[in-house]
C-alpha cells in the first residue's frame, strides 16, 4: 500500500509543479501576486473563448451561406466554401499570433500551456510526450492554428516553416469544420423537411 501512496504523492507533486508553471507562479509569490496571476489567466481565457465562439459562429454562417447560396455546382462549390473558410481561418489566427509576438499577451494561453508541458516533461518524459501529443491533436482538430503556432513556436520559428505550418493547419481546420457545418446544415434541412 505504501507504493500506491508514493505514486499518488509523486503525481500530485508533478501536477502541482505543472500548474505552477502554467500560472507562472514562484515559491516566493504572495497570495495577492498568485491571485493576480490566476485572475489574469482566467480573464485572458474567457476573452479568448468569447472571441473564439463568435468566430466559430461566423465561420459556420459563412460555410452554410455559401453552401446554400449555390453560386457554383459540384466540386467547384465545395472548393469555393473551403477556400472561403481557409481565408477566414487565416484572418482569425494571424491577429492572435501577431498580438502575442508584438505585445507578449497570449489570450489563447498556449504559451502558458507550453511552459506547463515543459515542466511536466522535465518531471516525467512519458507524461510530457503525452501532453505534447494531446495539445497537437487538440490544436489541429479543435483549437486552431494560432494555438499550435504559439505552443510550438520554439520548434517552428523558422521563416519558412512557420507560414507553411499556419497554412496547413488552417487548411485542415477549414476542411474539417466546413464539412461539419455543411453536414449539420444538410441534416437539419432534412429533419425539417420531415415535419
Amino acid at each position: 500500500m505504501k507504493w500506491l501512496l508514493s505514486i499518488v504523492v509523486r503525481w500530485v507533486t508533478i501536477c502541482k509543479r505543472a500548474l505552477g508553471a502554467f500560472l507562472n507562479t514562484n515559491e516566493g509569490d504572495t497570495v495577492a501576486e498568485t491571485g493576480w496571476k490566476i485572475s489574469g489567466a482566467i480573464a485572458r481565457r474567457v476573452m479568448f473563448l468569447q472571441l473564439d465562439y463568435v468566430l466559430t459562429a461566423t465561420g459556420a454562417t459563412i460555410a452554410v451561406t455559401l453552401h446554400s447560396w449555390h453560386p457554383f455546382d459540384g466540386w467547384v462549390q465545395i472548393l469555393f466554401v473551403f477556400v472561403s473558410l481557409w481565408l477566414f481561418e487565416l484572418g482569425c489566427a494571424i491577429p492572435f499570433i501577431l498580438t502575442w509576438r508584438r505585445t507578449g499577451i497570449d489570450m489563447t494561453l498556449a504559451a502558458d500551456a507550453r511552459r506547463a508541458n515543459n515542466q511536466l516533461f522535465s518531471d516525467s518524459k512519458v507524461a510530457g510526450r503525452i501532453g505534447y501529443t494531446f495539445f497537437l491533436v487538440k490544436g489541429i482538430v479543435w483549437d486552431g492554428p494560432e494555438e499550435i503556432i504559439i505552443f510550438f513556436y520554439k520548434e517552428i520559428q523558422d521563416r519558412r516553416i512557420l507560414p507553411i505550418t499556419l497554412l496547413v493547419i488552417s487548411a485542415v481546420q477549414a476542411a474539417l469544420w466546413g464539412f461539419v457545418f455543411i453536414w449539420g446544415y444538410e441534416t437539419l434541412k432534412w429533419l425539417f423537411s420531415l415535419i
